[in-house]
């Protein structure tokens, strides 16, 4: 048996022994020798994994059980029962997998329905936090954003208008002074940031502020119209744009080569990717399917008997909201209850090595094997396809002294995957994967830009890290 440890907590390594032989009373010394685990252990309370999964490998035509996948925090409970039911599915996939409700067929994880229902999600906000009885930001991981720390903005208020005060004096700043953020949420950052700069401004009296258009990206009119009422005050310097954050640059052509500061905070974490496996010198891509699990089927239809069919029902909640399904309040609580019982099922499919993996634009496969030099052999990763789109069609707009500034959960080191579980997990009604940043590291050289790591130290036991962008 082979045995891969994805997480360095003794929690995980501590059940190892007890792991090894239920699989050995169970299957035997000669299959489990043929047999490859992957122990997880997924930090997020809610998220697409049921206990013990089976991942086939796909060979041509074929699909053949392969590899049991545990996550030890759910199955601690009672590790019998889910060895005892990965056994069943690796000895009969087909039998085991047969109550299961699948909404879609197999295929790449950045393709998968659930970003649909990640962007429906954002589309119908107000619903959701009516129903959950709070705001979006409150379902983050620490309870709120970190865009909002107070001290961290007005340390970066203070940076950029040194920043500004440097290229002024050089004679780099033009009359009007562009500022973008992207994925606005609530509005508070840019409210909080305004103030505190219009603040610091009429202290030192450079007058700054009255040159500023500070820009409030976003696809969202939800989120437009939040940050319009948060920043009323600033009506004058601030309006809100129609920005996708996968290509700010097409919505903003005319600015390429002007704005002078860039953020986004938690935006990549929420945009789709896909998933590759390193085996040694092989790589394999994940597919997902996303299905609801026997006993969660069950549970719907009892709570929920209006909605009928459930894949008919998945059908019209995505096609036309929650009011497609009747009603809007009883097609919110459908949703959320199908949410919380989703999950993925996975298999492995080998990339051939002479064309390579499916990359997303902007990323070369010199980005990609270059990241990968020096990188453990086993290793599980996301491409960060979203991301690595939104970050190659950002970069254009800045100034040639300007900054791209990032807050998010940004994997730095390769290597760091193999220390704990990186995605995907669930929020209320969204989801969130760690982001590559050691690509996006490899893709800015290559664009002659440098990128630097730093934590976020604001708040302590944050996992949040700030990525910096600058021309070289």
């Amino acid at each position: 048996m082979l045995m891969h440890i994805n997480d360095d907590r003794p929690e995980v390594s501590s059940r190892v022994i007890e792991l090894e032989a239920r699989l050995n009373d169970a299957l035997g010394s000669e299959q489990l020798a043929e047999l490859r685990v992957e122990l997880d252990w997924i930090q997020y309370r809610s998220n697409f994994r049921e206990p013990v999964m089976v991942r086939d490998l796909v060979s041509g035509a074929r699909a053949t059980a392969s590899e049991l996948a545990i996550d030890l925090r759910q199955a601690r409970r009672d590790l019998g029962a889910a060895v005892s039911r990965g056994v069943a599915e690796l000895r009969d996939p087909e039998r085991a997998r047969r109550g299961r409700t699948y909404l879609e067929a197999y295929g790449p994880l950045r393709d998968s329905i659930v970003w649909r229902f990640n962007r429906s999600y954002w589309e119908h906000l107000p619903g959701w936090e009516r129903l959950q009885g709070h705001g979006f930001e409150e379902s983050l991981p620490g309870g709120g954003s970190d865009a909002n720390h107070p001290e961290a903005i007005r340390d970066s208020v203070s940076e950029l208008w040194s920043l500004l005060s440097r290229l002024d004096a050089q004679g780099d700043l033009r009359s009007e002074i562009y500022w973008l953020e992207i994925g606005v949420g609530s509005g508070r950052r840019a409210e909080l940031w305004l103030d505190e700069f219009e603040r610091v401004d009429a202290t030192r009296g450079r007058r700054f502020y009255s040159r500023m258009r500070f820009l409030l990206g976003d696809y969202s009119p939800i989120a437009h119209e939040r940050a319009r009422a948060r920043t009323a005050r600033h009506s004058r310097a601030a309006r809100t744009v129609h920005v996708d954050a996968l290509d700010p640059l097409a919505a903003l052509p005319e600015l390429r080569s002007l704005v002078v500061y860039v953020h986004l905070t938690n935006v990549y974490d929420n945009l789709p990717t896909d998933q590759l496996v390193r085996r040694g010198p092989q790589l394999q891509r994940i597919e997902a399917r996303a299905y609801v699990p026997p006993e969660g089927a069950d549970r719907l239809r009892a709570r929920h008997r209006e909605v009928g069919d459930l894949t008919n029902a998945v059908t019209k909640l995505l096609e036309d909201g929650p009011a497609g399904l009747g009603d809007e309040e009883r097609g919110l609580l459908f949703w959320r209850d199908l949410w919380e019982e989703l999950r993925l099922e996975e298999r492995l499919v080998p990339i051939d090595r002479e064309r390579g993996p499916d990359l997303p634009r902007g990323l070369e496969p010199q980005d990609l094997e270059a990241a990968l030099a020096g990188a453990p052999d086993e290793l599980r990763f996301q491409l960060s396809d979203g991301a690595v789109k939104s970050f190659v069609n950002t970069l254009p707009l800045l100034h040639p002294r300007g900054i791209l500034h990032l807050q998010d959960l940004f994997v730095a080191d390769l290597a760091d995957y193999g220390s704990g579980f990186r995605g995907p997990g669930k929020l209320d009604g969204s989801l969130l994967n760690w982001v590559n940043g050691a690509l996006l590291r490899r893709v800015a050289s290559r664009l002659v830009y440098d990128v630097r790591f730093e934590p976020f130290t604001y708040r302590p036991g944050s996992r949040t890290s700030i990525l910096t962008a600058t021309r070289r």
